[in-house]
């Protein structure tokens, strides 16, 4: 079944690409001051090369909390504004916990409220930390039992190969 074009409507990647272009940007910079900037993709790029990204960067026991730049928006809603940052948490119990903002002040605010609630000691954290220790100790476990029947499967290793 073909598909209908409106009259007055043109299907060219062209004329697709300029709407899109006069709704939104996906690519941002920072200026002098931290906020950003729309821009073309060789700017972008430029940019992109030489900065650091990172607004905060926040490690403790083990887990960190990073707060970034995304210079791409990520909220791909042309009638809503641009989401440019991101804070993510590596390691520990909320390990890659994330959340996504559309302003530097709410991603300081929401990197703030992620360290509350995952960098705290391990002691005031237990069960948390258990189940955390639990799924590594599990995944320890899948890895050596894959490997060790990887090894057992394997007839060179057992100086039967020819």
């Amino acid at each position: 079944m073909k598909s209908e074009i409106p009259a007055g409507a043109s299907n060219t990647l062209d004329s697709i690409l300029a709407e899109a272009g006069r709704r939104m940007s996906l690519h941002y910079i920072l200026d002098e001051h931290g906020e950003p900037i729309a821009c073309d993709l060789l700017t972008w790029g430029r940019w992109f090369e030489t900065t650091n990204r990172t607004v905060y960067r926040d490690t403790r026991w083990g887990v960190t909390v990073s707060t970034v730049f995304l210079g791409l928006d990520h909220g791909f809603d042309p009638s809503g504004p641009p989401v440019l940052w991101e804070s993510m948490v590596f390691g520990g119990p909320g390990d890659q916990d994330m959340d996504r903002y559309t302003s530097k002040l709410q991603a300081v605010a929401g990197h703030n409220q992620l360290c509350a609630r995952v960098l705290r000691p391990p002691w005031k954290n237990v069960w948390g930390w258990c189940r955390y220790l639990w799924c590594a100790w599990r995944a320890a476990m899948a890895r050596r039992l894959w490997y060790a029947g990887w090894v057992a499967g394997c007839e060179w290793w057992k100086g039967k190969a020819t």
